[in-house]
């Protein structure tokens, strides 16, 4: 990685050859300060859904079938094609290991862990500023595994139950890049034939996923109606976002 320039804490602008140095300046452009805490208010929350199973054998291999072969794994150095290539014997024990985790509300802390790779963003003129790198995050393939069943189940529920926005197309099933395009695309073409002027607003959010308040998305969960336990009678709606967050 060449010279790299960055603004210190005083404002200042700086530039730095030391590797210490550049980490602390790419960890700032990747992850901003996160907003204050905020204030959950007392919310008397609907009943709970009841469609919330233990995992099963099937999802597992599900789940299996779809990953990456050749993807780079995490700290735990566990490679996609070992799962894929040896399911029909893990898939037992797969199962008891995610079924542990729901009936007694633990989390592994080494699912936690990541390795943070940062890649060089394609056509930059410069790779001297921070912003032309991108973030890439390697998890453990267990809890990559075991979030990528849970975002199925959380996905199912809110399609059949239309709990997302009609207007929302990242991260659902059906739902391409292609297609988000076509939608303002479509609205466009309709304001012109009726001879209105269409605008479009777009918002560059930075960080946004890295600054999700847990507590504020637990909370919006509950309001619909997540379940707060699990089978096992313990608290999922918490292992939800932790799983799903990587965190």
């Amino acid at each position: 990685m060449p010279t790299l320039n960055y603004t210190g804490h005083d404002g200042e602008p700086r530039r730095t050859p030391n590797n210490e140095e550049k980490s602390n300046a790419l960890a700032n452009s990747f992850f901003p300060p996160p907003p204050p805490s905020p204030t959950i208010p007392l919310t008397c929350y609907p009943k709970p859904a009841n469609i919330f199973r233990f995992f099963t054998r099937a999802q597992i291999k599900k789940a299996v079938d779809k990953l990456d072969t050749y993807k780079a794994p995490g700290p735990d150095g566990i490679p996609n094609v070992i799962l894929k290539r040896r399911i029909e014997t893990l898939a037992n024990r797969l199962y008891y290991t995610y079924r542990a985790i729901f009936e007694l509300n633990v989390y592994p802390e080494e699912w936690r862990e990541s390795i943070m790779v940062v890649l060089r963003k394609p056509g930059k003129p410069s790779y001297e500023e921070p912003k032309a790198y991108r973030p890439i995050a390697l998890l453990n393939t267990l809890g990559k595994l075991f979030s990528s069943i849970m975002v199925d189940d959380i996905s199912h529920y809110c399609e059949t139950r239309e709990i997302l926005p009609k207007s929302q197309f990242g991260g659902r099933p059906s739902r391409s890049t292609s297609d988000s395009m076509l939608s303002p695309t479509h609205t466009t073409k309709e304001a012109r034939r009726t001879k209105e002027v269409a605008s479009v607003l777009v918002l560059d959010i930075q960080g946004a996923f890295p600054n999700v308040v847990k507590e504020v998305l637990i909370h919006d969960m509950r309001l619909r109606g997540v379940p707060s336990i699990s089978p096992g009678s313990t608290a999922i709606a918490p292992l939800f976002a932790v799983a799903l967050m990587g965190w």
